[in-house]
């Protein structure tokens, strides 16, 4: 028998783990297997076609530390409604890997899978505040609105110096935009320098800075950059990351019933 998997995640908004979540359980979906979305808000940022079950959020805490505590405890409750319909709940977040994991601890017959995808250093309130209202200002724009944006750009300038992934980077590269990013692990893990993309030093902006202006001033690389990134984007499907998901179920299902 198939695993009972739910994706879970701790917000409703365009973050990059939600819409990850989201496309993923869009892509089990029209493979036939069906994986809800479990998460904490009222409403998704856009329509979801994959069945979602939404846990309401508490009210808005006075720090950052408060609104995390109360996330989890919101999710947590409402988690233990339905463990007993699930066999794995593949969390995307800390908040919702918490939640899941507080109920396994207490007995909840469930296992607890986790996707990293990145990790943040906050240090200060400022810096936390700095950022939500960042994301508050930009809004939601629509599939064919982030891709007209990317086609009208020159670059993808992405200087990050910690990524899960970089997701970022295929959609540029779907739009046909050369990538200038950090030479960091997990870009060299699909992209090669020169060929696909152009890597400079983590934390370098002259290195950053004597990239773009390669990108900008070489016609022959940009041409070269794009075919390349051509050539990466089929190889990330939504479809080849159901499949492997799927065998993941399975081997944990599997491997708990032996």
């Amino acid at each position: 028998m198939s695993p009972r998997v739910a994706l879970v995640t701790y917000s409703t908004k365009p973050r990059g783990g939600v819409v990850h979540t989201l496309s993923l359980a869009e892509a089990l979906s029209a493979r036939g297997t069906s994986v809800p979305v479990i998460a904490l808000g009222d409403r998704f940022f856009r329509d979801v076609r994959a069945p979602c079950h939404l846990v309401p959020a508490p009210p808005r805490g006075d720090t950052l530390e408060q609104r995390v505590a109360d996330s989890v405890d919101a999710l947590e409750r409402g988690l233990a409604a339905l463990t007993d319909d699930f066999d794995i709940l593949h969390t995307q977040d800390c908040i919702s890997a918490r939640a899941a994991v507080r109920l396994r601890d207490a007995g909840a017959p469930i296992t607890v899978v986790r996707t990293v995808h990145h990790v943040d250093d906050f240090t200060t309130q400022a810096l936390s505040d700095c950022q939500r209202q960042s994301i508050i200002q930009l809004g939601t724009v629509t599939d064919q609105d982030l891709h007209d944006w990317y086609r009208s750009a020159d670059a993808l300038a992405f200087p990050s110096v910690k990524e899960g992934w970089g997701l970022a980077v295929l959609e540029a590269m779907s739009a046909d935009l050369p990538v200038v990013a950090s030479d960091i692990a997990v870009f060299r893990e699909y992209l090669t320098d020169g060929r696909n993309a152009v890597l400079t030093g983590v934390g370098d902006p002259r290195s950053l800075a004597a990239g773009l202006r390669a990108v900008i001033t070489d016609a022959g690389l940009r041409q070269r950059l794009i075919a390349g990134g051509r050539l990466v984007v089929p190889r990330f499907t939504w479809d080849r990351a159901a499949r492997q998901h799927e065998r993941i179920y399975e081997s944990i299902t599997a491997s708990r019933s032996a």
